[in-house]
């Protein structure tokens, strides 16, 4: 019995690409320059999935930065945001409750 292989959800992401997305954020990184840097890394996932011999290849969800912001910035007049511009102390409440 043959059973098909691929990822489910998204591939890990390189540092250098977590890089480019915070540069991008702060207005450091041109967004052509990420999406030359979102290329590289689905390239390289592309490449890893080939080497492990999984039936179905994907782009490893590499120009995903969350599901929440994904959806959201497609639809006219939603802003997302990170939880710490709403509330600075946020991280450190939910650290806290861990």
């Amino acid at each position: 019995m043959k059973f098909t292989t691929s990822v489910v959800g998204s591939f890990p992401r390189p540092e250098w690409l977590l890089d480019a997305y915070k540069k991008y954020d702060n207005n450091e990184l041109p967004k052509t320059e990420l999406d030359l840097a979102i290329e590289k890394a689905v390239e390289e996932t592309v490449r890893e999935e080939e080497r492990a011999g999984l039936d179905v290849i994907t782009d490893g969800e590499q120009g995903r930065t969350s599901f929440v912001n994904f959806v959201g910035e497609k639809i006219p007049g939603i802003q997302t945001m990170h939880i710490t511009k709403v509330h600075p102390d946020a991280l450190v409440i939910l650290k806290e409750r861990e």
